[in-house]
């Protein structure tokens, strides 16, 4: 209790509240540890399910994939953090696989945001 500092809370509570027996509150306890297994056994269960069926999926919640997806994820950090003249290369064992180089996807790379922008400004009035 003295890690959150909620002693306010804690002495509220045993000012209004009796005291529990040791037995009943055991029982107390008991019966919601089951209760919790079986719901977090549940939701396991539900996340297996819902992942196996092919329910989790970018075209189950109505989006498309775009370009941006199609790219692994160095080559998204690379366009994600501006590096002017990044180059990938992919290698398997000592050979050289796959060359990317960034400026083919310079029409990928998002517009910065400037929060000093006054032209956004009528759109978000109070």
């Amino acid at each position: 209790m003295s890690l959150f500092r909620f002693m306010w809370l804690r002495r509220f509570v045993r000012r209004h509240t009796t005291p529990i027996p040791y037995r009943k509150a055991n029982k107390y306890r008991n019966w919601l540890s089951v209760a919790y297994a079986l719901c977090a056994w549940n939701m396991l269960g539900y996340i297996v399910w819902v992942y196996s069926s092919g329910k989790f999926t970018k075209e189950s919640y109505g989006l498309q994939n775009s370009e941006i997806d199609m790219l692994t994820p160095a080559q998204q950090f690379a366009l994600a953090s501006g590096i002017q003249k990044a180059k990938i290369i992919r290698s398997s064992n000592i050979t050289e696989t796959v060359d990317f180089k960034l400026e083919d996807f310079e029409h990928l790379k998002k517009k910065p945001v400037d929060p000093l922008d006054e032209d956004d400004d009528e759109d978000n009035v109070a």
